[in-house]
C-alpha cells in the first residue's frame, strides 16, 4: 500500500543539516499531514524550526461558522502538537481564521518582519495553489512568495506538495475554494523526504488535534483507523523553488 501510494519517481533528497527553518502555516493541523514526519528528523540534523501558525482556527467548524471558543481549544491543541513534533521556537497569531485575503498588506508586513526577525535558510509553505484552494493558504503562500522573491532571493523556498497519485487518492477539501482556477496553480514536487519512524511522531501530533479529527478522518475511506492511513505516509514531498 506505501508503495502503491507515493510517487517513486520524484528524488529522494537529504535533510539539510545546521539551517534555520522558518514553517508557515495558516491554521492549527495544516503542519501534520505536510512536515509532521520532516520537523523530528530536522531537529536530529541540528536545524533550527519555528513554526509559525497565523490564526487560531476558529472556523474549523463542519459549517465554517465562527466560534470563539474553538479557536481557543485549538490553540492548545497546536501548543500539544508542537511539544510532540519537538519544534524550537512555536509562534501563534490571530489573524481571523478565513480572513487573510482581506488582510494582504497587513499579512504581508508580518511574514516581512518574520523574516527580517528570523533570517531563515529555508522557508517552508504551502504553493500558489493552497493544496487545495484554500483562500487563507493561498494568501500566505502569495505573501511569503512574493516578499521572498522581491527581497529575500538568498533563503530557499520550499512549498509542501503532494503528487499527483496522492491527489487521486486524498479527498482533500477542495469544495472550499472559491474558484477551480488554483488547481493550474498547484506546484509538482521535485523532492521526496522518507520520514521512517519519524512517521509514529506525525501520527501522535495529527491525534493532538482532537477537534478536527474529523475533518482528517473525511479525507480517507471512513472503515480504515486513521493511524494506520496517516502510517502510510513515510515520506512528504517538497516543490523546491529555485
Amino acid at each position: 500500500m506505501v508503495y502503491w501510494l507515493h510517487d517513486h519517481d520524484i528524488p529522494q533528497i537529504e535533510l539539510p543539516k545546521d539551517k534555520k527553518i522558518l514553517i508557515l502555516f495558516p491554521h492549527p493541523d495544516d503542519e501534520c499531514l505536510t512536515v509532521g514526519g520532516t520537523v523530528p528528523q530536522l531537529l536530529k540534523n541540528n536545524c533550527e524550526v519555528t513554526l509559525v501558525v497565523l490564526t487560531k482556527g476558529e472556523r474549523g467548524t463542519d459549517d465554517a461558522h465562527l466560534d470563539p471558543q474553538l479557536g481557543e481549544i485549538r490553540t492548545r491543541e497546536m501548543e500539544h502538537s508542537a511539544r510532540i513534533l519537538g519544534v524550537t521556537h512555536l509562534i501563534q497569531s490571530d489573524f481571523e481564521d478565513g480572513n487573510l485575503n482581506q488582510l494582504k498588506v497587513t499579512l504581508q508586513k508580518y511574514v516581512h518582519e518574520l523574516l527580517v526577525q528570523q533570517q531563515p535558510d529555508i522557508v517552508i509553505t504551502y504553493d500558489l495553489s493552497g493544496m487545495y484552494g484554500h483562500e487563507d493558504h493561498i494568501a500566505l503562500s502569495e505573501a511569503a512568495t512574493f516578499l521572498m522573491q522581491k527581497f529575500f532571493p538568498e533563503v530557499m523556498l520550499w512549498y509542501a506538495s503532494f503528487p499527483q497519485k496522492m491527489y487521486q487518492q486524498v479527498s482533500l477539501p477542495d469544495y472550499m475554494a472559491t474558484s477551480d482556477t488554483f488547481r493550474s496553480r498547484i506546484a509538482s514536487p521535485t523532492a521526496r523526504i522518507y520520514t521512517g519512524l519519524s512517521t509514529l511522531t506525525k501520527i501522535q501530533a495529527l491525534y493532538a488535534h482532537e477537534s478536527q479529527r474529523y475533518s482528517f478522518k473525511k479525507a480517507f475511506p471512513a472503515w480504515l483507523p486513521l493511524w494506520f492511513v496517516t502510517s502510510l505516509f513515510v515520506y512528504e514531498y517538497f516543490s523546491i523553488q529555485e
